[in-house]
């Protein structure tokens, strides 16, 4: 594994969560979003590894053409997320 200790902070506030009722079984995304740090966690997950490329409507320069962009792109920018960008950081 890769990121063993973040996996074992996440665990030890994931149960706290549970505990306290913050959490309960079959999370939800509201729910999730309540805990700073699976929050954090998923959102650096996601923007790692996007699940799909995003087309962005917008003004197309001749008829039936799509413009969009790629997400990793910015998702990995150094001037955005540092020299670590290529790197698991949900403490960002």
């Amino acid at each position: 594994m890769t990121h063993l200790e973040k996996m074992v902070k996440l665990t030890k506030i994931i149960d706290v969560a549970f505990e306290n009722g913050t959490l309960t079984h079959l999370v939800r995304y509201s729910q999730a979003m309540k805990v700073p740090y699976l929050r954090a966690v998923i959102q650096e997950s996601l923007r790692l590894f996007p699940p799909f490329v995003v087309q962005i409507p917008r003004y197309a320069p001749a008829a039936g053409l799509q413009v969009g962009m790629n997400a990793m792109f910015t998702q990995y920018d150094k001037s955005v997320f540092d020299e670590d960008a290529y790197e698991f950081q949900p403490e960002r």
